[in-house]
């Protein structure tokens, strides 16, 4: 009887023990080295504007050069920590960060990769690679490079062709 009264604590304790559900946190893989020195080109869709050309990053700059469509061939924006250059030909505008230059899609797109870089987290899905952050999702190829670039509140998407 002794031994009766035995086993039942000890196979309730058994029971619940052990079955806590174990939270998984999201951890932050160093991504940094994916986005150091980007250079390829590019075509995008920014709302309902399509264009393309070449996309130049680094964590102090971005610049892209359209070369579509023919409209804006040859325009060229530069963003940095300090602020946005457009240029056409000989014609240069600078202006430093504000609240204009901050509605820019080219700033939204510096700020991703930035964001990416220095607070992405990394994830697998669907057997795609992807670099999520606040308002961004960055799709890696398979040689860790980055092949897509989507800002939705922007309505931004940017493919890359390396």
């Amino acid at each position: 009887m002794k031994k009766r009264l035995l086993i039942i604590p000890l196979v309730l304790l058994l029971l619940f023990s052990g079955c806590s559900p174990k939270i998984t946190k999201e951890k932050k893989a160093d991504v940094s080295s994916f986005f150091e020195d980007i250079s390829a080109s590019f075509s995008a869709r920014f709302g309902e504007i399509e264009a393309g050309g070449k996309l130049t990053y680094t964590p102090e700059n971005l610049t892209l050069e359209f070369t579509f469509p023919k409209t804006v061939k040859g325009f060229v924006i530069s963003v940095d920590s300090q602020g946005i250059a457009l240029s056409y030909k000989n014609l240069t505008v600078k202006k430093q960060n504000s609240s204009l230059t901050e509605s820019f899609n080219a700033f939204a797109v510096f700020s991703a990769l930035n964001s990416a870089r220095n607070t992405g987290i990394l994830k697998k899905l669907d057997g795609k690679t992807l670099v999520t952050g606040d308002g961004f999702e960055i799709t890696l190829d398979g040689e860790n490079r980055i092949s897509e670039i989507e800002i939705p509140e922007k309505r931004i998407y940017i493919k890359m062709e390396w």
